[in-house]
């Protein structure tokens, strides 16, 4: 039961840090930050409980549990030094499903009741397909932004191009749409793992999740660099690109499957 609460706290943090990525207001930094320390308490407090009880676990089990613990601590310490919040967004949900992975693991079980099970399928496929359709736009802002810079250094323009958005703009957008398709298309990837839980027994991850992931970390890392250090232009549209590519294989594999 403590590795269930555990992963609802890193859960609860999980969306505080998402919430970050939708506004950028310090406060709610401030707040995710301090809901994963309590994460971490809790995380702390449920390995001391494992230990004084004696509770049998495996010792790969032990090695998660224990590395998971140091990797946020670590996180929040180099929180306070550098400016990586952002980073909380792509961490705090991978160590959510690592623990809840293990409390499934642990208790034996891969029954999620049906009525759960009712709620998650419409949030997942609806939060995959927001995600994905931001992506898209983020996409065809990139394609764009490309052309646009291929013209300036050519020197040879288009004229189709008169009535596209300039390059600063094009930027603008690729990354607001980003910003609002990353955390549902989080929420989708977290709901898509139980839900494959539920009808296989095992996170046994086909070639449309693990498309997916790829595309998940694409864009976490992009979002961090352009925050971090100001990535923009043609780097960081063809990260944009590459990763959108990833989401539609996905999509593709998954309705020819």
């Amino acid at each position: 039961m403590m590795i269930l609460i555990t992963a609802a706290a890193y859960l609860a943090a999980s969306a505080a840090y998402l919430l970050y990525l939708l506004n950028f207001r310090e406060a709610v930094a401030r707040t995710a930050a301090m809901v994963l320390t309590l994460a971490l308490g809790t995380h702390l407090l449920t390995i001391g409980v494992l230990v004084s009880d004696a509770l049998p676990m495996s010792v790969r089990n032990w090695v998660f549990l224990i590395g998971t613990a140091v990797l946020v601590g670590a996180f929040l310490v180099a929180q306070l030094k550098f400016n990586i919040k952002v980073a909380g967004a792509i961490l705090v949900p991978v160590v959510t499903i690592a623990i809840y992975a293990m409390y499934i693991a642990r208790a034996d079980t891969h029954r999620v009741p049906l009525a759960v099970l009712r709620v998650i399928t419409p949030v997942h496929i609806g939060s995959i397909i927001i995600g994905v359709l931001s992506f898209f736009l983020a996409f065809l802002a990139s394609v764009f932004l490309i052309l646009q810079e291929f013209q300036l250094k050519k020197k040879v323009f288009w004229r189709l191009f008169r009535y596209v958005p300039p390059i600063e703009k094009l930027n603008a957008y690729s990354h607001s749409a980003i910003i609002v398709g990353f955390p549902f298309f989080t929420l989708g990837l977290i709901l898509g793992a139980v839900w494959i839980y539920r009808q296989s027994g095992a996170f046994d991850l086909g070639p449309q999740y693990v498309l997916s992931f790829i595309s998940w970390m694409i864009y976490g890392s992009l979002l961090h660099m352009r925050l971090s250090i100001g990535w923009k232009g043609t780097r960081a549209a063809i990260w944009t690109i590459v990763g959108f590519i990833c989401a539609l294989g996905a999509g593709f594999y998954y309705a020819l499957r």
